[in-house]
């Protein structure tokens, strides 16, 4: 499930967007299966620390193309909410061009890159 709110003439939702970065019980590209409260520790440490991981085009910590809103474990996985800087002083093409994907007509996915705490193979 993957959703876009598009803004009219209001600039402050321009770019807001939200999904699932992962979700539970599939095997994921990387082979992995993540299960149920796999991200609930990480997500009470960000809320301690008041911050959020940073919004990465395509993982790559030098493209910064955004802020997360707002992250939560639910029955189906992670759910993510992120505004893209695609306006004003905060624009950044990186952003701009994943706008556009996710307006288009093409597929859509989010992706989130993690380190593993406690696995079993």
């Amino acid at each position: 499930p993957f959703s876009v709110k598009l803004a009219g003439d209001d600039t402050s939702d321009l770019g807001t967007f939200e999904g699932y970065g992962s979700t539970f019980g599939n095997v994921d590209l990387g082979g992995d299966i993540v299960e149920r409260d796999a991200f609930k520790a990480s997500l009470s440490e960000w809320r301690q620390k008041g911050l959020m991981p940073q919004l990465l085009w395509y993982h790559d910590p030098q493209k910064i193309i955004g802020d997360w809103l707002d992250m939560t474990e639910d029955e189906n996985g992670l759910k993510v909410r992120g505004r893209l800087w695609v306006h004003g002083d905060m624009k950044v093409e990186e952003a701009v061009k994943a706008y556009n994907v996710l307006r288009g007509t093409s597929v859509k996915g989010l992706s989130i890159g993690y380190r593993v705490r406690d696995y079993e193979t």
